[in-house]
């Protein structure tokens, strides 16, 4: 599959498309100490039963931006919240169509769109039979992360590490 970012934002910006998180993306935003990133995240279930950490969406973020503050996070504090009320857009996609988190984005941003075959996206190229193989072998190895990570990572265990790293940063200053 040729595929190149079209920057249309239409991915980032699906309502039906949830921001599934791998434990190697938890363990990543963890070791550099990424609050901002950490405290968007959210244990979903899903109609089938399966269970994932996700990122949440602007709309969300009222809820979000009073975790920041709990933690600490000046930057946070009179805050306009209605400039995301209702988007369905990724909190971290930028008015240019950019990720804000571009160096350390979720996993399942990094393989899209050969992790969602069925999804039209514009930047898709051309396709070629053994598309089907790598897209396969793309979506176990992204199952199997993203499962690990709600394995590892209960909310309570997230919840600790995010206050730690908060009172660790208070400390600092």
């Amino acid at each position: 599959m040729e595929f190149e970012c079209t920057k249309c934002g239409k991915c980032c910006r699906n309502p039906d498309l949830e921001i599934q998180v791998s434990k190697s993306d938890i363990d990543r935003w963890i070791e550099n100490d990424l609050l901002i990133i950490l405290a968007q995240l959210r244990l979903a279930t899903f109609k089938d039963g399966t269970r994932s950490w996700i990122i949440q969406k602007c709309r969300d973020f009222a809820e979000v931006s009073k975790k920041l503050e709990a933690l600490g996070l000046p930057e946070f504090q009179n805050l306009d919240l209605s400039t995301f009320e209702d988007s369905p857009a990724c909190f971290f996609l930028t008015d240019e169509n950019l990720c804000a988190i571009q160096m350390t984005k979720p996993r399942a941003c990094r393989t899209f769109p050969f992790c969602r075959p069925d999804y039209p996206c514009p930047g898709i190229r051309t396709k070629s039979p053994d598309d089907d193989k790598t897209c396969q072998k793309i979506i176990e190895e992204n199952t199997n992360d993203i499962n690990q990570g709600v394995i590892f990572y209960s909310p309570k265990k997230l919840e600790l590490i995010l206050d730690n790293i908060s009172k660790r940063r208070i400390s600092k200053t």
